[in-house]
């Protein structure tokens, strides 16, 4: 079993046809991907991006999860939401960038359950799943912004008491 390292696959063939095999070929979807686009004579960017786009949609591939799809766009050219964009292959996530070694047998472990755990969100990945992780993931970062701004507001006032008394560590 291998680590879920970034893969970068140069795509200058937009048919159909060629991409569902570059995509088949490469596991596109089974690991972390970013996508080069070389463009053809008399197409545009987004007529790229739009078959690629197809392409994910014909194979049930889902860009985010389990394992992200990047596209790689140095010009900040507009692609819509489909897929996650990246100026250049530094910017990608740096767990996706380590070297290869040997693992341990705890590691094989965890690689087996995080397996496991891609092929279960492979199965329920669908728009109204999308939908509810984005809404907690927004209720989560509103709870830490409210637990930051208590923690500002209890630092000012010298911190948490309990009938008059300092409690938690001195300064």
């Amino acid at each position: 079993m291998k680590l879920p390292l970034i893969q970068k696959i140069e795509i200058n063939n937009f048919n159909p046809d060629s991409l569902v095999l570059v995509f088949q070929k490469n596991q596109v979807g089974h690991c972390p991907t970013l996508l080069t686009i070389v463009i053809p004579e008399g197409q545009s960017w987004s007529e790229c991006a739009l078959a690629l786009e197809q392409t994910c949609l014909e194979l049930n591939i889902d860009p985010r999860l389990p394992y992200p799809i990047y596209l790689l766009n140095p010009k900040s050219e507009a692609t819509g939401h489909f897929f996650p964009t990246l100026a250049s292959i530094a910017d990608a996530p740096a767990h996706f960038k380590k070297k290869i070694k040997r693992l341990k047998k705890r590691e094989q472990i965890l690689l087996m359950k995080a397996v496991t755990l891609s092929n279960r969100i492979k199965n329920h990945s669908d728009p109204e799943t999308w939908n509810y992780l984005k809404e907690k993931s927004f209720l989560n970062k509103t709870l830490r912004n409210l637990c930051y701004e208590k923690a500002f507001y209890l630092d000012l006032l010298g911190g948490p008491q309990v009938n008059g008394k300092r409690i938690g560590p001195e300064k």
